[in-house]
């Protein structure tokens, strides 16, 4: 499959990434294609999952915060298939919209956990969710530490766009069937695109609108 384009060239053809998600699905919509590009060219992938995203329906009665660690883990595993990828998965189980409160710890993990790689990708500071910026703060830390450069792509901040990107961007402008492989990837996120129930805190976590806005046909690396 074609993937895409660059409007800016990479920095460098890195031969070992870790990606860093605060939650199940961050992955996915920030830089799944970007995988599968760097994928496509013998660059190992690995993925650090912050949280389980247990706590997207915390108020719920219609779902547990252990139903939602199981499916969740699920539908990121449908996800990655119909991407065609199979990273090795680290999940350090820290608590889902607590990760400000976690920082020195998230630090330390995610420091221990880049280890060997060449590239570190992560949320963009400006991405408007506290967990996002909290684990773009500490992979920055972790990066500085392993002296090693950090690409940040948004997800939430295609939505809450509230500031200019800042750094280089390089955009990989996807391709139509590129495009239809991302949004099936994104459906698999079943729990955060439906309703789990029907009260009134049962969701939907992203609404039609913004998962547009998430899926604009392009991916964007910070660098």
């Amino acid at each position: 499959m074609l993937i895409g384009t660059w409007t800016r060239p990479l920095p460098l053809l890195p031969e070992r990434v870790v990606v860093i998600a605060p939650h199940p699905d961050d992955e996915v919509l920030g830089c799944g294609m970007t995988m599968r590009w760097l994928s496509d060219r013998a660059c190992d992938i690995s993925l650090v999952a912050c949280t389980d995203g247990e706590g997207s329906h915390r108020r719920s009665a219609a779902v547990s915060p252990e139903q939602l660690r199981v499916w969740r883990a699920e539908e990121r595993a449908r996800a990655l298939e119909l991407l065609g990828l199979a990273p090795s998965v680290l999940r350090l189980g820290l608590p889902d919209g607590e990760l400000a409160e976690s920082t020195a710890e998230l630090t330390d993990a995610l420091t221990a956990a880049i280890a060997g790689a060449d590239v570190v990708i992560a949320p963009w500071l400006g991405d408007g969710h506290p967990d996002h910026e909290a684990v773009s703060r500490s992979a920055a830390r972790a990066a500085r530490r392993r002296r090693l450069p950090l690409w940040c792509v948004p997800v939430w901040g295609k939505v809450r766009r509230s500031r200019p990107y800042d750094g280089r961007v390089s955009r990989l402008r996807l391709s139509a069937d590129a495009q239809e492989a991302k949004a099936a990837a994104a459906a698999a996120f079943v729990s955060q695109l439906r309703p789990v129930g029907a009260g009134p805190h049962d969701g939907p976590v992203v609404h039609p609108s913004e998962l547009t806005a998430m899926l604009d046909g392009e991916e964007v690396l910070l660098w």
